[in-house]
């Protein structure tokens, strides 16, 4: 039974990633040493409003994490939506999507996004 808790990972400088992302070092361990330090991500989605959905590899108990940034590129926030939530469209108003009802009929679903 491993009794330490979950696994963290040293905090990266401002300095050490600007020598691991340096023109002089190799692409491919530049990239291994950035994503042993920042989580990858799997989709980004352009929002009808010129804001930028990323959805990243990690998920949390089902589901997947959402990091929202404004059309300006500033961040916006997280959301996390359900891993069986297929998402097609997005604003910073509302997501748009696909869930599977009983018996598996899909049903396009609205969620609003408040602050």
């Amino acid at each position: 039974m491993n009794t330490r808790g979950p696994k963290t990972r040293p905090a990266c400088s401002a300095t050490r990633l600007k020598r691991m992302l340096s023109p002089m070092s190799d692409p491919v361990s530049s990239l291994r040493a950035v994503l042993k330090y920042f989580p990858a991500f799997s989709v980004v989605l352009l929002g009808l409003d010129g804001s930028v959905w990323v959805r990243r590899h990690l998920t949390r108990g089902g589901a997947h994490r959402w990091d929202v940034f404004g059309a300006d590129l500033r961040p916006a926030g997280s959301v996390f939506l359900d891993a069986s939530f297929e998402v097609k469209s997005v604003s910073m108003a509302a997501v748009y999507g696909i869930e599977l009802a009983e018996f598996d009929v899909p049903w396009i679903v609205r969620y609003d996004i408040t602050k």
